[in-house]
């Protein structure tokens, strides 16, 4: 029979050899976790690990290192954001939209995160999604001008999610997306367009050229007025386009733009004296711009004058070969044959302008009906 003192070592031995056992299996479980969670350096260690694979090329492996930062100290949103960067240059945006949704639901509103996820929402033509990711940033602009740029992108999204909408069959959904953009966006002339064509489709055609005439008045923009244009054409009124080119310029006399378009109508009704006054004084004024040049030699030509004619269009082919009006993104520059809805290089919308030079006030145009004043 042992002896008392004897038992109780014994059972003391037992209990530290169990207490020892269950220490080995918490390290082996933990897979080496309370050895590097005892520092902030052990992240930042394997977090700049991770970026070095990562500049090298070396994806797997930075995902690696990303993902055990991530092990040591869950949550932490550098190695989130890591992890989220390593899936982009890895090609894998499903990857990395959830690291995104993981960061912002453990920090709602994150402004980062909020606008990578927004990028990549449009990239991906989720305009839907990516108008409620704008809207969301927009309302944490605390100031009037970090607002501009925010809501200028805002009429953008609004503007795309309209065109699919209408891609789609949901006329009205897109009236009431194109409606949003120019009421927050009076001079976004793409807005006006997409909301004509949405009423047209929803068999409201005089609201549609209502919507047309009220985004001219406010804009003088070309596009407008040429949708005018062909609905007068469609409609059989020749005429009345100079009626629509005479009171665009009467509110905004010096707009070479519209001295351009007018020139134009009247080329289109045979009103050659007319239409060459415009492309003369054009020329002159914008040497610079083929297109003046080449319309100047056309109607030199149809006159008969082919000396002269023959000057304007080495002119204009020294310059530029085309019958169009040059236009320019005044965001970035980028160049463009004529008008559209969106520069291709820097994504901004309704910043293509044409590329002319401020002209002095017009004459008194010559009456409608192509005779000479007295």
């Amino acid at each position: 029979m042992l002896a008392i003192p004897s038992l109780v070592s014994l059972l003391g031995a037992f209990a530290l050899g169990l207490l020892v056992a269950l220490l080995i299996t918490l390290l082996i479980g933990s897979r080496g976790r309370w050895t590097t969670r005892a520092t902030p350096e052990a992240v930042e260690a394997l977090l700049a690990r991770g970026a070095s694979a990562r500049q090298a090329g070396q994806l797997d492996e930075a995902i690696q290192h990303h993902t055990a930062a991530l092990d040591v100290d869950e949550g932490h949103l550098g190695a989130l954001f890591a992890l989220a960067e390593d899936y982009q240059a890895a090609g894998q945006p499903a990857m990395v939209r959830e690291h995104l949704r993981r960061i912002l639901s453990r920090r709602p509103g994150e402004p980062r995160a909020l606008t990578w996820l927004r990028d990549l929402t449009a990239a991906e033509g989720r305009w839907e999604e990516a108008k409620g990711i704008q809207e969301q940033l927009l309302r944490r602009a605390a100031t009037p001008e970090a607002r501009m740029p925010e809501n200028a992108l805002l009429s953008g999204i609004r503007y795309e999610a309209g065109k699919v909408a209408v891609a789609e069959g949901r006329t009205r959904d897109a009236r009431r997306l194109f409606q949003e953009v120019i009421r927050d966006d009076p001079a976004f002339v793409p807005g006006y367009l997409g909301l004509g064509e949405a009423l047209q489709k929803l068999g409201k055609r005089r609201e549609a050229v209502q919507v047309w005439a009220e985004g001219l008045q406010r804009t003088s923009a070309l596009p407008l007025l040429r949708r005018l244009e062909q609905n007068e054409r469609e409609a059989g009124h020749p005429g009345e386009m100079i009626q629509l080119a005479l009171a665009a310029l009467a509110r905004v006399p010096d707009d070479p733009t519209l001295t351009f378009y007018l020139g134009q109508v009247y080329l289109d009704l045979s009103m050659l004296d007319e239409a060459t006054e415009q492309f003369e004084r054009l020329a002159a004024l914008a040497p610079e711009i083929g297109t003046f040049h080449a319309y100047l030699g056309s109607l030199l030509e149809r006159r008969g004058k082919l000396t002269e004619a023959l000057v304007e269009y080495r002119q204009a082919l020294k310059i530029r070969g085309v019958f169009d009006l040059p236009h320019r993104c005044g965001e970035c520059g980028n160049r463009f044959p004529g008008w559209v809805d969106r520069c291709e290089r820097c994504g901004r919308w309704n910043s293509i302008q044409p590329v002319t030079c401020a002209l002095p006030p017009l004459a008194p145009p010559p009456p409608p009906h192509g005779g000479r004043q007295p």
